[in-house]
């Protein structure tokens, strides 16, 4: 540095003296009358604004040369104390700005604030109301984040129609009072792990167009997202210390379960991008230990939805539980109760179940080997002859052979061709099967003693209807059928 050079700063120094009653030091110093910072008092070769330590006891506001060099350095106010309004409207910062543990004892003014650097508010604490409406974050780079991590807000904290296009980081932040985050737009992940918000969060229009994290959050107020808009590839983390008053969730299950990420390696010990990183290099067969973490986390947002009354989403949620066990803990008579039964919660696979044995019964049984006592006891139009007839020669055996090994036996058709063409014979040996299966009482034209083989067989269908009242009644979980329950509670 010249000779010259180093005589201009000094003078610098000496005019800022002059102009300010008291100093304001780079590393620490004190403004006691309601004045701007000049920034002359910094190098113009400086890469930042540096007000670190300071203590403002009047209203502060960026003069006009601070405004101007804000566009191309750096501005740090860390460990500052504001005792009077902050008012840091409309600034640009084109390097960024940092207020790591600050204090703001006063309203804090960040209304149409911009800022295309890193943007840090890190352990701060706002004890009157913070206003960021409608500024920017512009920075899309990985490298550059919006980061409130460990902030406190005791007041109303309003970031109504904020842009955070790169990471916003609200981490362990301390919500005392109402937030808004109503039209508010990130572009990248937003990360609420661990914050507590103790009373009204409004995230109405907000736009999430990557992940949401909300893994330990706590919602003491409830939260609604009913009307926020997410990207179709958004996922929202929760974790079992994820808390919200049953009923307060508003998000229907069927918008959320298919961006829900349960994320059992969270943990507020741990920064934000180790967590992720942790979660997702975890091996997938070690989360089986985690499995009661995640049904505590489940069970609690099925107690959500019945505070509601919403049925289906409250046995939507206890499916999916279901389906994870079956992933971690079940075993072949846990798959088979789901496959059949969807786990108690998928009444119709009830339906689709008895449907299956009605078709098998139909094809395999009764069409083949039976259909004349079938055809006799539907079709009463039948003569003695025409019965005695149909009997006989339904009972000559004929052998198919499908290959030279395999041999198919069908018992002779031919006669009953004359009446019913084979729409007509399949409709009738379903009808029967499905007659026999859901019947509770057993008809007595059932009973033909000169052929037991018959017999047994609706015997052995009929068994099998009364054995799925019961299975039903006694495994049904779904809500919607509360009143069926109750009839087989003993």
């Amino acid at each position: 540095m010249s000779f010259l050079k180093k005589i201009q700063y000094l003078l610098t120094h000496i005019i800022q003296i002059l102009i300010v009653s008291l100093p304001i030091n780079i590393n620490i110093g004190y403004a006691s009358r309601n004045v701007n910072v000049d920034s002359t008092s910094i190098y113009p070769d400086s890469t930042s604004l540096n007000y670190s330590h300071q203590r403002f006891s009047k209203p502060y506001k960026l003069d006009s040369l601070s405004k101007k060099l804000s566009e191309t350095k750096t501005i740090i106010f860390d460990w500052s104390e504001f005792f009077m309004p902050a008012d840091f409207q409309k600034i640009i910062c084109l390097k960024g700005i940092t207020f790591v543990s600050s204090n703001f004892r006063e309203n804090a003014d960040f209304r149409n604030f911009r800022s295309y650097g890193k943007t840090d508010f890190r352990n701060s604490k706002f004890y009157k109301e913070a206003n960021f409406q409608n500024s920017v974050f512009v920075n899309k780079a990985d490298s550059i984040t919006t980061d409130f991590t460990g902030s406190k807000f005791s007041d109303n904290a309003n970031f109504a129609w904020v842009s955070c296009r790169n990471n916003a980081y609200f981490r362990q932040v301390a919500f005392s009072k109402n937030a808004d985050f109503n039209n508010s737009r990130f572009d990248k992940d937003a990360v609420f792990s661990g914050s507590k918000f103790d009373m009204n969060v409004n995230f109405e229009n907000a736009i999430f167009n990557k992940d949401i994290y909300f893994s330990g959050s706590k919602f003491n107020n409830g939260v609604d997202l009913t009307l926020a808009m997410m990207g179709d590839s958004t996922k929202i983390y929760f974790s079992k210390e994820t808390f919200f008053q049953p009923g307060k969730l508003r998000i229907t299950y069927q918008t959320l379960r298919d961006r829900l990420i349960f994320d059992p390696a969270y943990s507020e010990n741990r920064a934000y991008s180790e967590n992720r990183a942790y979660s997702e290099n975890r091996a997938l067969g070690s989360l089986k230990d985690d499995y009661k973490a995640i049904e505590h986390f489940y069970l609690h947002l099925r107690e959500n939805y019945h505070v509601q009354g919403n049925k289906t989403s409250e046995n939507e949620v206890m499916y999916d539980l279901e389906k994870i066990n079956q992933k971690y803990n079940g075993g072949l008579l846990h798959f088979l109760y789901g496959l059949t039964f969807g786990w108690g919660f998928k009444p119709f696979r009830f339906l689709i179940t008895s449907f299956v044995i009605v078709i098998l019964f139909g094809l395999f049984v009764w069409y083949p080997r039976y259909y004349h006592r079938i055809a006799i006891l539907l079709d009463k139009s039948l003569t003695t002859n025409t019965k005695a007839r149909l009997t006989r020669t339904h009972q000559e055996l004929l052998i198919k052979k499908i290959t030279p090994f395999i041999k198919f036996k069908l018992y002779n058709h031919s006669y009953s061709s004359e009446f019913y063409n084979d729409l007509t014979k399949l409709c009738h040996v379903f009808f029967f099967s499905a007659s026999v299966l859901v019947s509770l009482r057993f008809k007595k034209e059932w009973f033909i003693r000169e052929d037991p083989s018959f017999l047994s067989w609706v015997i052995a269908e009929w068994s099998i209807g009364i054995c799925l009242y019961i299975y039903f009644g006694l495994s049904i979980n779904s809500s919607q059928f509360d009143l069926i329950k109750d009839l087989f509670k003993f």
